[in-house]
Order: structure tokens, then C-alpha cells, then sequence
């Protein structure tokens, strides 16, 4: 069995890591809500909650696989915006749904997507949830990355922010990157992965 602090993951480490379910907004402030009820529950597997958060959001049609994984990739997606994690108190890790996270459950449609907007200005990478998957040298913040590039460059595809903007891994690079997202433009050549 590999110790826990030699697990390495197959994803390149110097692109910015976003776990799987965070690519809808209104999906995550659905899924916080959701699970209000596991507020200072034990986040461990032998407790069985992390399967029991994932039927909570099974029952609401949020996702279709109840398993411990899924459980723990929408666990990875409140740490990142801020709305839950697990707190270490003693020797056990505890869901605890942030201040944030609880004044979704009030906030109309509006507000939500205001206070969501404010979670994603603050948050940077590196941070405490996702530092395991990333280079030690990584410090930006994607929202500044990615409007200091559309400012320059008016647009950007997907493939562009692919292979260019998510390589990003400081605010000195934000210029040689929109320099080689112009270069791309005009040849079309797919860039070399490394």
C-alpha cells in the first residue's frame, strides 16, 4: 500500500486543479444547501456520512452516483469556494459549512450569485484545498488572470484557455502567456504538453 504522503495523481501539477463538480455554480449553492442537515457530522469513511451526503444529493437529483468519491470531489468544491470543509477538531475532521456556505440557504437568486462572485475573487491558487495537486510555485488568482487576458485579447476559446491560461503559474507570466495565445491565433499549431 502507498503511504498517504507519497499518492501522487496522473494530472500534470502545474496546471490549476478545479475539482469535477465545480464547473456549475448553481449546482454547488443547490448542493451546500442540500447538505445543511451533516453540519458537524464526522467527515470520515467509517462513519458512513460521506456516502450519506452523497444520498442527500442523490435525492435532490444533483448527481447519480452515491459513492465515498463523489462525496469527497463535492467536498473539494466547497473548500474551494469556501462554503464547507472538513475542520480538524481533536483527532477527527468535522463538516463544517462556513458562515458563507450557511447564508446561501437565505439569499434569493441575486445575492447568490453576488456572494459566489465575491468567494471567487478572493480565491487563489495555492491554497489549503488544493495544495496537495499543485506546484509549490503556483500563486494566482484566476478571476485576475483571466480578465487581465481577456482585456488584452477581447475573447478566449477554450483550447486557449487549456493550453495557455491555466499554465499560469504567476502574475509575471500573464504577458509572454497572451504573446503565445497571439502566436497560436495565427499558426493554429497545437502547443506542446508538458
Amino acid at each position: 500500500m502507498i503511504e498517504k504522503s507519497k499518492r501522487t495523481s496522473s494530472r500534470p501539477k502545474n496546471y490549476w486543479y478545479w475539482p469535477k463538480p465545480i464547473n456549475n455554480i448553481d449546482l454547488i449553492i443547490n448542493a451546500v444547501n442540500s447538505i445543511s442537515s451533516m453540519d458537524g457530522k464526522e467527515w470520515v469513511i467509517s462513519s458512513g456520512n460521506q456516502k450519506k451526503m452523497m444520498e442527500l444529493l442523490v435525492e435532490k437529483g444533483m448527481h447519480i452516483h452515491a459513492d465515498n468519491m463523489s462525496g469527497r470531489n463535492w467536498m473539494s468544491a466547497f473548500q474551494l469556494y469556501g462554503l464547507a470543509y472538513p475542520k480538524r477538531v481533536e483527532n477527527k475532521k468535522i463538516i463544517t459549512i462556513t458562515p458563507v456556505g450557511k447564508s446561501l440557504k437565505q439569499s434569493t437568486r441575486k445575492s447568490r450569485r453576488e456572494i459566489i462572485t465575491y468567494q471567487f475573487m478572493k480565491l487563489q491558487f495555492r491554497n489549503p484545498s488544493n495544495a496537495r495537486f499543485l506546484e509549490e510555485t503556483l500563486k494566482v488568482n484566476p478571476l485576475y488572470v483571466v480578465c487581465k487576458v481577456i482585456s488584452e485579447l477581447e475573447s478566449i476559446s477554450q483550447i486557449e484557455m487549456a493550453y495557455f491560461v491555466m499554465k499560469i503559474q504567476n502574475h509575471s507570466e500573464i504577458n509572454s502567456t497572451i504573446k503565445e495565445i497571439k502566436k497560436f491565433r495565427k499558426t493554429k499549431k497545437e502547443p506542446e504538453i508538458n
